[in-house]
């Protein structure tokens, strides 16, 4: 099979939705940056994506939404989608550490792969931006930024409380 890379920042550099566009053309990994390495002072990463990207990353299967909100923060403010998986930021870099089945225990998913395509999200993109510079350094090259439960609502989207 023939693998595609491109880097990220120049899908996003150019307006594209990275995960909508890389099914389209055939990229199967995107170049982000080195694993275990500070991003650069004029770098881009990590990349944010808006409310309408966000929503065409929803829909797409090969998608992982994770929410570094605390579970508290759940109930009371609600989540943005059903897709969304909750690891609170305080919890990211040990669970990462855990082995598959110890993983899908404690979380209930399976563990994403380095190269899965992953979207961050928080309440204002403060603890998301923290968690995927964390996910970056230890080796996850497909992260991305959406600023969180504000920007949702005020973009008109519905939050779901249970």
């Amino acid at each position: 099979m023939l693998r595609r890379v491109i880097a990220l920042k120049d899908v996003v550099c150019r307006g594209l939705n990275p995960v909508t566009f890389a099914p389209r053309v055939g990229v199967t990994r995107f170049l982000s940056a080195p694993a275990n390495r500070s991003p650069p002072a004029n770098s881009r990463i990590p990349i944010q994506v808006t409310y309408h990207q966000l929503i065409d990353a929803l829909s797409q299967p090969q998608t992982l939404l994770i929410d570094v909100r605390e579970p508290g923060e759940l109930t009371s403010d609600g989540r943005i989608s059903e897709k969304a998986k909750n690891i609170p930021l305080g919890q990211l870099e040990v669970a990462i550490g855990l082995d598959g089945e110890e993983f899908v225990k404690k979380y209930g998913f399976p563990k994403p792969s380095t190269d899965t395509m992953v979207v961050i999200h928080c309440k204002l993109g403060i603890r998301a931006t923290k968690a995927a510079l964390a996910l970056w350094k230890i080796g996850y090259t497909n992260v991305i930024v959406y600023p969180g439960v504000h920007d949702w609502v005020e973009n008109g989207g519905a939050l779901i409380k249970k």
